[in-house]
């Protein structure tokens, strides 16, 4: 009889590690440059893709050896009661599409992405051992000493992304300053600083805690790089984020040190100290959001004016308003929304819907005053506007009895991961949280029950005899597996075609953007925008045939543009863009027919119910009134604007027209 040791191993656990592997190196650099949103929307449809496969592997290895395998852990409870809340949520939505696949493009918050960063945890604690985390944080490592280089070549002038969307090694691919806050592959400074601070407090502790040389240079280098890419993001929050990580880390250590779970050669650490000091010296050549870098330095002592280059000391926001007071005002709309769903939200995801009911009027006099807002650029009260109080007091529990747990089994590594989650806290605080980081965020709470609970790697003991019934379920765990891969690749495939329309008719090509369209809303027949965007497209074509003097097919293309501008308002009736695109639409078709001035008038006036402080709309619906004829309402309309932001020149000239003719 063969010993335990020379067991054939188990090949679909080892998939899935491989599958994990996978994840963790692909992820982080995934972007498109043909898609509508090209970071968080890809990721999170890889992550879709990792997933399923994952799932089916794992339901697979069930099947083969003919048992349930699925691990409980102290995380149940409050993982079920934060699931429960999102489904409650979803029901009570204002638009539950939205809830379930999330805003799009982004996707991830919604009730789908949730499910799947559940699903990961638990295939992860379901099926990895103790001794393969430890190749999954080198992978985890490796791959972020990658990003960092990508983002510090960034800050130099040389954008990797630039060299496959161009062909070009610089920067000037990206609209963005990519150069003054880089960004890498997540596309804002803000989310690859959250990414850095999540890895920084367990990359700290893997350095402390190394014993061969090679391994202390590895993890020191990626620190190295990841503190120096987080201060080239020139994010305040992610430092700050990061800052509060590390105190609670040394105070940690120090408790641990007096309950006697660390040595003094341990709390004394020479290698933390080097690593402090290397600290020290990376902020004092390049500097922080709050504090000079050398050469300001050098320059204030001895009072020289080098030549200022592009990335030195350029302040976070240029010619804006600054961006923490667009985040009270924000804040204030929130917490205007939670008290009118206090309960189960506005639904999951559904902020860029609710808000606008609730938007402060001192939202007209910022910089941003006609951005759409689809986040409250807080996480908790995000979770309080979108989900209510029963979704931020689930939330809350589950990272609260996170960090409880962990606190009680303390150890530096424990403590490294419960770090790296209150750092992304302080991040989102500030933020909201993205795909990646929130994959990390799952991963962490697995890999910290694997590594606090007793387990064993399982090995096949005898060889598996399947029936033909094994057979038939493993089928059809492949073909679903199919089906939803397929439905993820149709999602991508139909972005892609309606980006292209998008652009093609921004530049004029209708023709050409029509098919593009119609092609997409095959693929995905329920997507609201892509009606929209069509019922926009046609809107043009009609009136660029009416000035051709081509009247009947003008009037076609009309029709054409107002249904798909109903069937979009039939699949969305909460969105305020959608009301804006049939304003802008109507407006148009005036020019062929003065009849759907009337029209355009009757929905501005749904819009400002949807928004009611929207100085735009109050602006643009005088000016539909001046075309109509409607003298006395358009200067009530341009009052009511210019009372709303009283800044607003546009108005204020108009009315001056309208008063002095």
């Amino acid at each position: 009889m063969r010993s335990a040791k020379t067991q054939k191993p188990d090949y679909a656990q080892l998939t899935i590690v491989l599958l994990f592997h996978l994840l963790l190196a692909t992820a982080p650099f995934f972007f498109t440059w043909v898609s509508e949103e090209l970071f968080e929307f890809p990721k999170m449809l890889l992550v879709y893709s990792l997933t399923v496969l994952i799932l089916g592997v794992w339901a697979g290895r069930m099947v083969v050896r003919q048992k349930i395998i699925f691990r409980r852990t102290r995380l149940d409870l409050p993982i079920l009661l934060f699931l429960a809340s999102q489904i409650l949520s979803t029901i009570f939505s204002l638009h539950p599409r939205t809830s379930v696949f999330g805003y799009y493009t982004r996707f991830h918050g919604g009730l789908l992405s949730t499910l799947t960063y559940m699903a990961l945890y638990y295939a992860f604690v379901s099926n990895i051992s103790k001794k393969q985390i430890k190749s999954l944080l080198i992978n985890l490592f490796a791959n972020s000493i990658l990003i960092s280089l990508y983002a510090i070549a960034e800050h130099f002038g040389r954008s990797f992304s630039c060299v496959l969307i161009t062909g070009q090694f610089t920067v000037d691919c990206w609209v963005q300053d990519v150069q003054n806050r880089v960004f890498a592959t997540f596309g804002q400074p803000n989310w690859l600083a959250a990414y850095t601070i999540m890895l920084l407090p367990v990359g700290i502790t893997l350095f402390i805690t190394a014993k061969k040389t090679i391994w202390q240079l590895f993890y020191a280098t990626a620190n190295s790089l990841l503190l120096m890419t987080l201060l080239f993001t020139k994010s305040r929050s992610g430092i700050l984020g990061l800052l509060i990580a590390v105190i609670f880390l040394f105070l940690g250590q120090i408790v641990l040190f007096f309950q006697k779970k660390i040595k003094i050669h341990q709390f004394l650490n020479l290698k933390l100290a080097t690593f402090s000091l290397l600290i020290a010296v990376i902020l004092l050549v390049f500097g922080s959001p709050w504090t000079p870098n050398l050469q300001q330095i050098y320059r204030r002592l001895y009072r020289i004016d080098f030549p200022t280059a592009s990335n030195s000391a350029v302040p976070v926001e240029i010619g804006g308003t600054e961006s923490g007071d667009i985040r009270k005002i924000v804040w204030q709309g929130a917490i205007k929304v939670w008290r009118r769903y206090p309960i189960f939200g506005s639904g999951v995801e559904t902020f860029a819907y609710s808000y606008y009911q609730d938007r402060p009027a001192a939202h007209n006099l910022v910089s941003e005053w006609d951005f759409l807002y689809n986040k409250a650029h807080n996480e908790f009260l995000n979770f309080a506007a979108t989900t209510g109080t029963v979704g931020l007091l689930a939330y809350l529990f589950l990272l609260s009895y996170y960090l409880l747990t962990i606190i009680k089994r303390a150890n530096l590594l424990n403590l490294s991961f419960a770090a790296a989650v209150i750092a992304l806290s302080i991040s989102n605080f500030f933020g909201f949280s993205t795909v990646l980081v929130t994959v990390l965020m799952w991963l962490f709470f697995a890999i910290t029950q694997i590594l606090n609970q007793k387990t064993k790697t399982e090995l096949i003991s005898k060889k598996s005899h399947l029936s033909l019934e094994h057979y038939l379920t493993i089928t059809v765990i492949v073909i679903v597996g199919l089906y939803f891969l397929g439905k993820t690749t149709n999602i991508w495939l139909a972005d892609r075609d309606y980006a292209r329309a998008k652009n093609l008719s921004q530049v004029g090509y209708l023709g050409e953007s029509i098919p593009l369209l119609q092609t997409a809303i095959k693929k995905s027949p329920q997507e609201a925008l892509y009606y929209d965007e069509l019922a926009n497209t046609y809107a043009k074509a009609a009136v660029a045939l009416a000035n051709e003097n081509e009247a009947n097919s003008a009037a076609q293309l009309a029709d054409l543009a107002i249904s798909s501008s109903k069937k979009t308002l039939q699949l969305n009736s909460v969105h305020l863009n959608f009301y804006k695109t049939r304003i802008r639409l109507l407006s148009n078709l005036g020019s062929i027919n003065p009849k759907f001035f009337a029209e355009a008038i009757n929905f501005t006036q749904a819009a400002i119910k949807l928004a009611p402080t929207d100085a735009k709309l109050f602006y643009n619906l005088a000016l539909i009134q001046i075309v109509n004829g409607q003298k006395e309402e358009a200067v009530f309309s341009l009052k009511k604007a210019i009372e709303l932001k009283a800044n607003y020149l546009e108005a204020r000239e108009k009315l001056v027209d309208i008063i002095g003719e």
